[in-house]
């Protein structure tokens, strides 16, 4: 968990130099032109740095630890994100953006986007770069009022996705025992 918390403030850290870096460019490119012209504007006066990435250049990935696990146990997910655009971009790739849900059959059993705490993540994407973290699962149900009575899990064949942005991964299926 450290590790996401350093990676997501140095994400943030890169994300805010590239910024200012740009609208430093900006501003000088600005002024230069206004010095010879009195009225002209340099053409990335409007830039604000990176624009968010198109889900279109963004892939998901999903992978879970086990193939079964009994009921009340913890299960981890890894998921991971790959950009493969061109330009530099953005993602806040935060569990209530970058949703894993467990499903059983048409059933919503749990996500990640419930009851969580940890909010946004920005993320400074250039070519072929790659985002990986660990999401776990306690096995129990969840719902968007943080309930704490829902109904226990029933042994079963189960399956997770993430999702971003209208995008799935492919399912991931498992076994939930009786313990």
């Amino acid at each position: 968990m450290a590790l996401v918390i350093v990676l997501a403030v140095l994400a943030l850290i890169v994300f805010a130099v590239v910024g200012v870096s740009r609208l430093v460019s900006s501003a000088l490119a600005s002024s230069d032109a206004g010095e010879g012209q009195g009225s002209a504007q340099s053409a990335d006066a409007g830039d604000t740095g990176p624009q968010p990435c198109s889900p279109d250049d963004l892939s998901l990935a999903l992978s879970g630890a086990k193939q079964s696990v009994a009921a009340g146990q913890a299960m981890a997910f890894t998921v991971s994100m790959e950009y493969d655009g061109e330009a530099d971009c953005t993602v806040d790739a935060g569990l209530t953006e970058r949703v894993v849900t467990v499903h059983s059959g048409s059933d919503d059993i749990w996500s990640s986007a419930h009851c969580d705490d940890a909010g946004s993540r920005a993320l400074l994407f250039s070519t072929g770069d790659k985002d990986e973290i660990s999401v776990p699962w306690n096995t129990v149900r969840s719902d968007k009022e943080c309930s704490s009575d829902l109904p226990a899990l029933r042994e079963g064949t189960y399956y997770a996705v993430v999702s971003y942005a209208g995008k799935s991964s492919q399912r991931v299926v498992f076994q939930v025992t009786d313990g």
